[in-house]
């Protein structure tokens, strides 16, 4: 039997959303950053670690660790480059 899915509460009030929403269709941010505001908006619409892993093409462990963040930093905060690939905050 599988265990229950952990649901991490992300709170994205309304202008973070309509700035994430932008981010994530922008041509002329850093690659990074979109992909962490893709990241936030697909979770945001199913709050499954998995699943928005493959549909962005990340680890789920990548999408933890954005998650992560988002709800120790703050959403923008959570968009910025991370310092290395072992940096937890």
């Amino acid at each position: 039997m599988a265990a229950p899915r952990r649901i991490i509460e992300v709170s994205i009030g309304e202008a973070d959303l309509a700035r994430l929403e932008t981010i994530a269709r922008s041509r002329t941010e850093p690659a990074g950053r979109v992909e962490r505001a893709r990241i936030l908006l697909a979770y945001r619409a199913d709050p499954s670690t998995y699943a928005v892993g493959e549909a962005i093409g990340v680890t789920h462990h990548t999408v933890l660790r954005c998650l992560d963040r988002a709800v120790r930093l703050g959403v923008m905060a959570a968009l910025e480059a991370w310092q290395a690939a072992g940096d937890y905050g």
